[in-house]
């Protein structure tokens, strides 16, 4: 015969009572946030009801301006409708004027203010620490929610950890258009290109609109700037550098509320702020070409009042070559603006030139400069230093001619050097060489530059002119027997950077 003691069963009752207590309590609770998570499946997925939904669900909203928003609304309209969903407000400064949230008691508001602050733990202003559920949802400021949208009918099961979905919010006219674009951003390079898709595309990089984006947690956790404004432009263009896919939805439709709108001069404010945060955002991706889709190219690197993009070079290795990147956009284009405005000075002067080096490669293989280089070289004829009066008096001290280009002697030798600025040092480096018995010579050699080195007068018999930069730039007239005499065989066909003992050209061939 089965026997249970009088003090087990009252224990087991007590025990079980306590359990539903705490089931309770986390059911009924506003502030509740589940021990673990509760992933949705395909099991489930029909149990999901507006009850359970805060279990699986935190809504975002950060993209808004203090002195101009229309939170207000859109929290009154949410709460009346789902008060136990956690609704977390993310502002890099804490608002003022002072957010007015709704009276409602049973609200489930957090706001999380993520400037640095000494006296509170790094989670309290980390909105990534705030976030428990499997599912963010991220909505605009300005939305009113009705019981014709109900959040219940999120399309949990289509998320993956390799896809978001963007959700249309539309206004009360029900008219809605967006545009898609496609974003092809090279790293290497520095740059991002826009561009229209075919209206037939359904592959959309950015869908430029007004949109909720409804995700996993874990793919705005695997963002390494996950609450970057303007975030439409920075989560689609680190979903395209992450390969992540972005799918439309179709069925579900968020409210803009079309009562509420900025006045003109906080419309104004909010344009400019765009744009500055625009390029923040460029900058911290380390973007500095942005090409448009009216193929307009935008420059977000260093300009003729700024320092160049790189620090001084090491062993003639550039740092961006350990970052796996080439010389930066804007570097190159400040470069060749130099290179053209000294051939332009030399010529009118008659001072003679031709390519070396490097840049008769870059010349060579693609009428440019090497797309890893960092400078410009020329070789001059020394007896032709005194036709140029800026070359004359360089040698002696450092001259600024009339467009704010800076020529002077090299401190590492006996050559010169033509500057961008003064404060942006990318420069074209001539060197001067005068014949003897027939040999090209000069009095500073580098013999970390293996093809630096002696050569025949015969090759500057005559000078030809080849594309380079977009400019008809002397060359020596037997180009390819020139480069094989200084760099060796096969040199032009086969790429390497500067110091290959040091840092090797990839052995997957890139292309240049």
């Amino acid at each position: 015969m089965f026997y249970v003691s009088w003090k087990k069963l009252t224990f087991l009752f007590f025990l079980a009572n306590l359990v539903l207590i705490f089931q309770m309590y986390l059911f009924i609770s506003n502030e509740c946030e589940p021990a673990f998570p509760i992933h949705i499946t395909s099991a489930n997925r029909k149990s999901l009801t507006p009850s359970t939904l805060h279990y699986h669900l935190t809504i975002v909203i950060f993209e808004f301006e203090t002195f101009s928003h229309d939170l207000n609304s859109t929290l009154t309209t949410f709460c009346a409708l789902h008060s136990m969903i956690k609704v977390l407000i993310i502002s890099n400064e804490l608002p003022y004027p002072p957010l007015q949230l709704p009276s409602i008691s049973t609200c489930n508001i957090h706001l999380v203010v993520t400037r640095p602050d000494v006296t509170k733990k790094w989670q309290d202003t980390d909105p990534l620490a705030h976030i428990k559920t499997d599912y963010v949802l991220i909505i605009p400021q300005s939305i009113i929610f009705h019981k014709e949208t109900p959040l219940d009918h999120l399309k949990f099961n289509s998320l993956s950890d390799k896809n978001f979905i963007v959700i249309p919010v539309i206004g009360e006219d029900s008219y809605y258009a967006y545009t898609c674009l496609g974003l092809d951003v090279d790293l290497k390079r520095w740059s991002l290109v826009y561009r229209h898709l075919d209206e037939n595309t359904f592959k959309c990089h950015l869908y430029q609109g007004e949109f909720a984006y409804f995700m996993k947690r874990d793919v705005l956790t695997s963002l390494n700037l996950p609450f970057e404004k303007p975030f439409q432009e920075s989560l689609s263009i680190q979903a395209r550098i992450r390969g992540l896919r972005i799918k439309f939805e179709d069925d579900l439709k968020l409210w803009k509320n079309s009562g509420w709108q900025p006045s003109e001069r906080d419309e104004m404010k909010m344009e400019s702020l765009r744009k500055s945060r625009l390029a923040s955002l460029y900058w911290k991706l380390q973007i500095k070409k942005v090409t448009t889709t009216n193929d307009e190219v935008e420059w977000y690197g260093c300009k003729k009042t700024s320092s160049r993009c790189f620090p001084t070079i090491f062993n003639n290795t550039p740092s961006y070559l350990f970052e796996n990147k080439w010389t930066p956009p804007c570097c190159l284009e400040n470069l060749r603006k130099t290179a053209r405005h000294v051939f332009s000075v030399l010529e009118k002067c008659g001072t003679r030139y031709w390519l070396e080096g490097g840049s008769l490669l870059g010349a060579v293989r693609n009428s440019d400069i090497i797309p890893w280089d960092f400078d410009v070289d020329l070789g001059i004829y020394q007896e032709d230093i005194n036709k140029c009066p800026l070359l004359s008096y360089a040698t002696k001290q450092a001259v600024k001619d009339e467009e704010g280009y800076v020529w002077e002697k090299a401190i590492e030798g006996e050559f010169l050097r033509v500057q961008y600025s003064e404060t942006n040092r990318v420069h074209v480096d001539l060197f001067p060489f005068y014949p003897k018995n027939g040999i090209m010579t000069k009095q500073t050699w580098f013999h970390d530059h293996p093809q630096d080195k002696e050569f025949p007068e015969a090759f500057l018999k005559p000078l030809i002119k080849i594309p380079f930069v977009g400019w008809q730039a002397y060359a020596p007239a037997n180009i390819t027997q020139f480069l094989e005499y200084k760099f060796g065989k096969g040199v032009i066909d086969n790429p390497q950077y500067p110091n290959p003992n040091l840092l090797s050209y990839p052995s997957s061939k890139e292309s240049e």
